[in-house]
């Protein structure tokens, strides 16, 4: 037997209440040559039960002991080491695609150059309410070098939504394979940065996923996590690799710099949030000297606006000693 063109690795914990629309959407398509691969990470309540219960040669299901977010990459893992297609899609157990989602995206690998596409998606409530579109800045829209885009992941954090997201296996396999940093509960960022530096990419503007925003939901709980994780692994990649940005040498110094006083700003925010406000004012204080006049505009209204909130806090003055 010939193995399938794609590849649908999906991660589940603990999703009982969505993994059967996300399998349906799968089963749904009108590309049928792909195999899924559900590893669930040990689940309390009847995610595996529920994925299971599908009966379809094509779909399998593994239940692995409980480990936790931090070892997404494993399950990750685990599921590409349980396939044979030369394409990789990603779909979480709590999303689901549009029909055509396969179909559109499939044709983009008659290129060869290509090693990653991506779509947009309408972001869903629970029960399935839509709240808005994301859809693809114009940087990102059709094919680029996959180093061009590297810079606004960096810069201004345009990730492509891993649900849209579809790769070479071989391409994935030797850029390094799912990337988690130490911290982070997410792999899609990380992972993206290494297999844009192997080829093209191609962003389709067209809506292809639902995108469930709920509150269990990683990103909402483990918000602040994500964004330390991504600045602290943003910038020791780009301090490794900055020589394959598709940049002028002084470009890329005033990038570099621009970068590390955007990553001052964005930490300062967080420490201020903690109520850590020696640390956030000498973050502020690093960010606008070493920023561009757009970032030192930015860090100085969010520096007022920080101040005026601990005022009506009753808080000390940022200025002054805690």
């Amino acid at each position: 037997m010939t193995a399938p063109r794609v590849t649908i690795l999906t991660a589940t914990y603990n999703q009982e209440r969505y993994v059967a629309r996300c399998i349906e959407s799968v089963l749904g398509q009108t590309f049928a040559d792909w195999e899924m691969v559900v590893v669930d990470d040990g689940s309390s309540d009847r995610t595996a039960a529920v994925a299971a219960s599908f009966v379809d040669p094509r779909i399998k299901v593994i239940s692995l002991p409980h480990r936790g977010i931090e070892s997404l990459h494993e399950s990750y893992s685990v599921a590409l080491a349980a396939s044979s297609a030369p394409l990789v899609a990603i779909l979480d157990g709590d999303d689901y695609w549009l029909p055509h989602k396969l179909a559109q995206q499939m044709p983009v690998f008659d290129d060869p150059d290509v090693v990653i596409t991506f779509g947009e998606i309408d972001l869903v409530d629970r029960n399935d309410v839509p709240l808005r579109r994301s859809t693809l800045p114009e940087y990102a829209s059709g094919k680029h070098d996959g180093k061009t885009l590297i810079v606004p992941m960096l810069y201004y954090r345009f990730y492509p939504y891993s649900t849209t997201v579809v790769l070479r296996r071989g391409v994935l396999e030797d850029s390094g394979g799912f990337v988690q940093p130490e911290g982070m509960p997410l792999t899609d960022a990380p992972t993206w940065l290494n297999v844009l530096t192997r080829g093209a990419a191609v962003g389709l503007p067209d809506v292809m996923a639902a995108y469930r925003v709920h509150a269990s939901s990683v990103c909402r709980t483990r918000a602040d996590d994500i964004t330390e994780g991504w600045l602290r692994y943003s910038e020791a990649w780009l301090e490794e690799h900055w020589r394959l940005l598709p940049l002028p040498a002084g470009e890329c110094r005033r990038m570099r710099r621009d970068f590390i006083a955007s990553v001052d700003h964005r930490r300062a925010v967080l420490l201020a949030k903690r109520g850590d406000w020696p640390g956030a004012r000498a973050l502020f204080r690093s960010a606008f000297s070493k920023g561009n006049p757009e970032r030192k505009l930015r860090t100085a209204a969010r520096y007022l606006v920080t101040v005026l909130a601990r005022a009506g806090k009753g808080g000390p003055m940022p200025g002054r000693k805690d």
